[in-house]
C-alpha cells in the first residue's frame, strides 16, 4: 500500500487493479492503467516517491515492469523492464532519491542482492548483501 499525503489517499492493488481510497471522502475508486503501457499483471510491490510525487509499482507479468503512476495528473508510464528478475518488494529511499527493489526470497538462497534504481536516469545497479541484512531489509519493508 502507498499513501499520498498531499492528496490524503491510499493506493493498493486488488483483484480489480490499482485502487485508490480517499479517507477524507471515505470512498474507493478503481484506476485503470492507460492503454499505452503493457498490461499490468502480477503486481508485487508498490511505493510512493515523495520527491517526484509518483507511485511506483513493480510486477512479475511477462518480463516484469516498473510502472509509475502520477496521481496528480492521472498518468501512467513504464520506467523499465525488469528483464525477468522477479522483484517482490519496492521502497523509495528519499535520502538517495532512488527505488530499492528486492527479489523474492526464493531467489536469495545463495547470493542475496537488491537493485537500486534511479528513476531520473533509468540506471539499475545490483548490490550484494549478506543474508542477515537481506532478512532485516525485508522485515523493515513489510513493517511499512
Amino acid at each position: 500500500m502507498a499513501y499520498v499525503p498531499e492528496l490524503g489517499r491510499f493506493y493498493k492493488f486488488t483483484g480489480k487493479g490499482l485502487e485508490m481510497y480517499n479517507h477524507h471522502a471515505q470512498k474507493m475508486a478503481s484506476i485503470p492503467a492507460s492503454s499505452d503501457v503493457p498490461t499490468i499483471s502480477w503486481p508485487m510491490g508498490i511505493t510512493y516517491d515523495s520527491d517526484r510525487k509518483k507511485i511506483a509499482i513493480v510486477t512479475l507479468g511477462g518480463e516484469g515492469f516498473l510502472y509509475e503512476y502520477d496521481p496528480f495528473k492521472n498518468n501512467w508510464s513504464v520506467l523499465a523492464s525488469m528483464e525477468n528478475d522477479d522483484y517482490k518488494y519496492i521502497t523509495y529511499d528519499n535520502k538517495i532519491k532512488r527505488y530499492i527493489l528486492i527479489p523474492a526470497e526464493r531467489h536469495q538462497r545463495n547470493n542475496p542482492s537488491y537493485t537500486v534504481f534511479d528513476p531520473m536516469t533509468g540506471k539499475q545497479e545490483k548490490k550484494k548483501i549478506s543474508k542477515p541484512k537481506y532478512r532485516k531489509m525485508v522485515r523493515s519493508i513489510n513493517q511499512k
